[in-house]
Parts: C-alpha cells; sequence; structure tokens
C-alpha cells in the first residue's frame, strides 16, 4: 500500500510540473499568435480528451511527460506556411515559445517556495531551555543556569534550540546582549563569545528520557525498548532528564542495568546492556537509541523575505 501511495503520489506531482511547463509554451504561443493543435498531459495513445475552441486537451496513456502540439511545428508539414505557423514567425518569437516551458517552471518554483516560507516550515526542535552545562570552569558557561530559558540574543527573539545555533554561528560581536527567564523572572546577561559548537557539547538542551528513535537490532532493541519510552530510572536510581540516562550508560558498557520506563499508562521493567563504543577510546557504553523532541517548531517569514 506504501510503495503504490508513493507511486501515485509522485504522479501526480510529476503532472503538475508537466502541466506548468507545458502551459509557458501553450500561453506563449498564443500571445505570438500560433495555433496549438493539441495540449497533452502524457504521451502515447489518448485516454480522454476534449476539443474548445481550435485546441485539443487531452489526457494520455503514459504519464511522464506531455506536450503541446503546435501547427508548423514540424517542418514537413504542409500547413505549415500559415501566418498561424510556428515556422512562419519571427526567430525571437520562436525563442520565447521555447523558453516559456522552463520560465514557467522557474517561476512556479519561487511562487511555490515562497508561499511555503510565509506559511511556515515545520521542524522538530528543543526547546530553547538549558538542561545541562558540562564546563564548570567556562566563566561565560557560569553565566548560565539549568533550568535559563532563552529568550532572545541580540535582539532576535528566540524560537528554539536551533535558532540559538543559527544566530551565534552567525554573529561577529564580541559580546552579546541576552534575555533569559530565571524563577520566573526576566534577566538580561551579557556574555563574552564563544564557539557555537560549545551549544552542542558543553551547553545543551534540556531534553525528557523519551525515546525517539531504537535502532534494529542493538542492545536496546533487542531488550524490548520502543519508540516513545520514557525512562523512570535505572537501577532504581531516578532519571530526571536525556543526560542523566546517558551519563549511566556510558559508564557502564558491557554491564547489565535494570530500568523502569513508562509506556502510555503502563510501568515495565526492562533489562538491557550497553555496547561498548568502538569508535570511542574511553570504551563507552550505548545501547542505540536517540532522543525526542516533541517540541514542534514553525517558523515563518514575511513576503520579502520568503
Amino acid at each position: 500500500m506504501y510503495f503504490v501511495k508513493t507511486i501515485l503520489e509522485t504522479l501526480f506531482l510529476l503532472g503538475v510540473l508537466v502541466f506548468v511547463h507545458e502551459f509557458g509554451h501553450f500561453i506563449i504561443a498564443r500571445l505570438c499568435n500560433v495555433k496549438v493543435e493539441k495540449f497533452s498531459l502524457g504521451f502515447g495513445p489518448k485516454l480522454v480528451g476534449k476539443t474548445i475552441g481550435e485546441t485539443e486537451y487531452r489526457i494520455s496513456l503514459i504519464p511522464l511527460g506531455g506536450y503541446v502540439k503546435m501547427l508548423g511545428e514540424n517542418p514537413d508539414e504542409t500547413e505549415e506556411k500559415s501566418e498561424r505557423s510556428f515556422q512562419q514567425k519571427k526567430w525571437w518569437q520562436k525563442v520565447l515559445i521555447a523558453f516559456g516551458g522552463p520560465f514557467s517552471n522557474f517561476i512556479f518554483a519561487i511562487i511555490i517556495f515562497s508561499l511555503t516560507f510565509m506559511i511556515g516550515i515545520k521542524s522538530y526542535d528543543l526547546k530553547p531551555i538549558i538542561g545541562h552545562i558540562s564546563d564548570k570552569k567556562n566563566e561565560e558557561l557560569k553565566k548560565f543556569q539549568a533550568g535559563d530559558s532563552i529568550l532572545t540574543i541580540d535582539g532576535e527573539k528566540i524560537s528554539g534550540w536551533n535558532s540559538i545555533i543559527k544566530i551565534w554561528s552567525k554573529s561577529e560581536k564580541d559580546t552579546h546582549n541576552i534575555f533569559l527567564k530565571r524563577d520566573n523572572q526576566t534577566q538580561n546577561i551579557k556574555v563574552k563569545h564563544f564557539d557555537y559548537q560549545d551549544w552542542f557539547t558543553k551547553i545543551q538542551a534540556k531534553m525528557a528520557a523519551k525515546v525517539g528513535v531504537v535502532y534494529a537490532g542493538m542492545r536496546a532493541y533487542q531488550a524490548g525498548i520502543k519508540k516513545n519510552d520514557v525512562v523512570i530510572s535505572i537501577n532504581d536510581k531516578p532519571i530526571s532528564d536525556w543526560y542523566d540516562m546517558q551519563k549511566i550508560i556510558r559508564e557502564n558498557p558491557e554491564i547489565p542495568l535494570q530500568l523502569v520506563v513508562q509506556r502510555r499508562n503502563e510501568i515495565i521493567n526492562l533489562e538491557v546492556t550497553p555496547q561498548i563504543n568502538l569508535e570511542t577510546e574511553e570504551k563507552l557504553g550505548f545501547i542505540g537509541i536517540i532522543q525526542k523532541s516533541d517540541f514542534v517548531n514553525i517558523e515563518k517569514y514575511d513576503f520579502l523575505t520568503s
């Protein structure tokens, strides 16, 4: 069923693109007073068709393209000397007719992308709330606290964790003006610029210990962990966020761990043994899962930016 659905969606989108392309040829030909005999979506034998005015509009059997048939398009046609023949038009008119198809696709792409950005791009992101700071010695990072919610950076509104990284990586300022919410109060802090990658490694977003992806064949998969499971405790130690869970897993390679997870309204006990990550020198454990973000960020732009 999924395969059939994919084929039908592909054919529909191809049909839209072909229609726009051929309509570009068609409309320029009509403006240049060229007789259009056929406008077809698809090639081969006609499935359905209707003649309106002097043009037959049809849908053909093979849905992998389309065409516009103009009078005199073929030099061997007997009616090529008609004033409405393609062959009798000036060179620049022929160029415009030929260019009309790809130009229509170009304009169509601009319209579609502009409307998409104006309506909004939906993406899964992390809330701009600090969950963990690993570097306790960095003087600039000490200005942040776990639980801080970043509101603006240098006057730009923060919509999600990705927007923090985007603004930080493009900024050329030596010092940043940051507004954040801490303990339900808005505060303003000044922070010297540091490498944007620190927002990945040294300052990390708050993440619940909720499973988003379980890799097939890995230890978590073998143990029965499923997508959307929330890890409540490991070896009777309560888990407050993803970092608590990650730390325990990394520090216990090849050691069985007793997990308590919440799956919908059910509490389940599981045992998983982290395997050694051979890609690292520290012999850290991992079980083959990725965190899940339930925060949906919709990014919209004005007309000109779009």
